[in-house]
């Protein structure tokens, strides 16, 4: 089974040994009156980049499969209009009356002239009738070519939204585990009052260092 086929992925619990194990190690070091990135802090950001990369990269594989087979199911469109436009041309020209002026056949001779008529009709007819069988199945199977490439192009956006919001799931997490964290680090530590009025580190995001960020 498919990955954008199963079921909805476990949501992502906040374990209670987990949270024991950050409110732990906040009190630690807050005791021990960091003032930079700690050790936790850091491997909790690790954390968080790893899965995130982990989710994007499960995403990317199920992506570029989808991909493949959209390029394969589209691949045949413009020669299936090709061949539909050919044949709305002949059947445009089949539409058309039969001449019954052409020159007769030598076994029209033993018949008369009614009936040679009679066969030139019953002929074309036959002849537009396929005609418009051919053009009924090409529209048939250029119809379902579309459809099959609309339905891709949706599991795509549907794909790619449950990429963006299972990332987005994991990095919520890390940003619970860190505020868990934060608020017994800020308790615990000698500069408690100061360490109190900040922010707690914003939202796990890639790259950690850039602009906007916070220190401990």
């Amino acid at each position: 089974m498919r990955d954008w086929t199963r079921p909805p992925a476990e949501p992502l619990t906040y374990r209670w040994y987990d949270r024991l194990l950050d409110g732990r190690h906040g009190r630690r070091d807050g005791r021990a009156g960091f003032t930079g990135e700690t050790g936790w802090l850091r491997a909790l950001r690790q954390l968080t980049a790893e899965r995130v990369s982990g989710e994007r990269v499960a995403g990317e594989r199920d992506l570029a499969e989808l991909t493949d087979r959209r390029a394969v199911a589209a691949s045949p469109i413009e020669a299936l209009r090709d061949r539909l436009s050919r044949l709305e041309l002949e059947l445009a020209e089949a539409d058309k009356e039969p001449d019954l002026d052409a020159p007769a056949r030598l076994a029209d001779a033993r018949y008369s002239p009614e009936f040679a008529e009679n066969r030139r009709r019953n002929a074309h007819s036959a002849r537009r009738h396929e005609i418009e069988r051919r053009y009924f199945e090409a529209q048939r199977t250029l119809g379902e070519a579309v459809q099959l490439v609309s339905m891709l192009d949706r599991e795509i956006e549907r794909l790619e939204e449950v990429v963006r919001l299972r990332a987005d799931m994991v990095r919520a997490h890390g940003s619970r585990r860190i505020a868990c964290y934060w608020q017994h680090f800020a308790r615990a530590h000698r500069d408690h009052a100061k360490k109190a009025g900040e922010t707690p580190p914003r939202d796990p995001d890639l790259p950690w260092d850039d602009e906007g960020g916070r220190d401990l």
